[in-house]
């Protein structure tokens, strides 16, 4: 654990991923960058001002080190990843076209200009990339140009013009072309997360949804009764339970036929849904006829009213029920537990009841309500 924590440090800046998922790769080689620039450019600074006694070259690495030094350290204190690129590039920018006019080649000095582009390409996407190597190149070349005959005490000719021109545009392609197919390659992979995450969502709906009413199924029954159940214990608000249960249901699919006592639990979801709209209402489907409801609320008169209610906005769809005993369209029985405290009840003991006072509405003229 110390270790990793220790490499995110380094690495990351502590910079969250999830905030800068899209960026984390650029994030990670800014880090890796500005720690190589500093090591390494401090190293030549000693090395050319103790070895070569190359004290300009030695000011101008000294300079370059201090900057990126600056710019690890913004990112680390700030965490501002676009602008610790900005100054990374505009530091590396100036400092190879110093060292480049200064050294002249010697040593083979311009060997080190092959890292602007990686850089500036990785770092920046490959349009901006290229376009600020693009710029880099004409000065570049520019300078280049005017040594022809100067640098390496005049050995610099025209052929190693035309090898640096046709390497450095090579390599530049290259490192184009293949971050260009690094970014095709990371919007596939976003295509495809994005549809997975759809996928599964509409999974996850699958699950908790009754196929045939688009209702809330058993299952999510149960985890909405915990979570309600805790919200109103939480702020003090009146919990009540129902459950509602269609009248004569099996006659009605006797003499209607299933296809049509489909169409029927359907009409009579859609209703409870249209009905139980506030954000604490919720409608489920237990099964068969089988309903069942949850509502919260801190107005116990309001709750009791639109529960109470639900018998006659069963009997208002007017779906003729020529099986029925009791109604000449189809109905509805409910029972409904409803509490204040909630120290006594749980989800086992608050159903029960529920379901006693379902059974005595049933038991009694059915097309009613029985609260507990």
């Amino acid at each position: 654990m110390i270790k990793n924590r220790i490499v995110a440090k380094i690495l990351t800046a502590d910079i969250i991923y999830e905030e800068h998922s899209a960026s984390y790769r650029r994030l990670i080689l800014l880090n890796a960058f500005l720690y190589i620039t500093v090591l390494v450019l401090t190293f030549f600074a000693f090395y050319n001002f103790l070895t070569l006694n190359n004290y300009l070259v030695a000011v101008v690495d000294t300079l370059a080190a201090a900057n990126a030094f600056y710019v690890l350290y913004h990112l680390h204190k700030f965490k501002e990843l676009e602008r610790a690129i900005s100054l990374s590039m505009l530091n590396l920018f100036v400092f190879f076209l110093s060292f480049v006019y200064i050294n002249q080649n010697h040593d083979l000095g311009l060997i080190w200009t092959i890292f602007f582009p990686l850089f500036a390409i990785l770092l920046n996407g490959r349009r901006k990339g290229v376009f600020l190597a693009i710029v880099f190149y004409l000065i570049l070349f520019y300078f280049a140009y005017q040594g022809i005959g100067v640098w390496q005490d005049g050995k610099w000719s025209m052929a190693s013009f035309l090898r640096l021109f046709v390497a450095s545009t090579v390599l530049t392609y290259i490192i184009y072309f293949m971050e260009y197919s690094q970014e095709i390659a990371e919007e596939s992979l976003a295509v495809t997360r994005e549809k997975e995450a759809d996928s599964m969502a509409e999974l996850e709906k699958l699950s908790i949804t009754d196929p045939l009413t688009h209702l809330y199924n058993r299952r999510h029954f149960h985890e909405m009764f915990t979570r309600q159940f805790q919200m109103a214990r939480h702020h003090h608000f009146h919990f009540a339970l129902f459950i509602l249960d269609i009248d004569f249901f099996k006659q009605y699919n006797d003499t209607y036929g299933h296809q049509k006592g489909d169409e029927a639990l359907c009409m009579v979801a859609d209703s409870l849904k249209q009905y139980m709209r506030r954000s604490d209402d919720f409608i489920f489907r237990l099964g068969g006829e089988e309903f069942s409801g949850i509502c919260i609320g801190g107005d116990i008169e309001k709750i009791v009213d639109q529960i109470s209610s639900l018998c006659e906005l069963i009997a208002s769809l007017q779906i003729e029920h020529k099986g029925s005993e009791i109604s000449e369209y189809l109905s509805a029985s409910i029972g409904a537990k409803l509490i204040s405290e909630f120290d006594d009840y749980d989800f086992d003991k608050l159903y029960k009841e529920a379901d006693d006072a379902l059974y005595r509405a049933k038991r009694d003229s059915r097309n009613c309500f029985v609260f507990s």
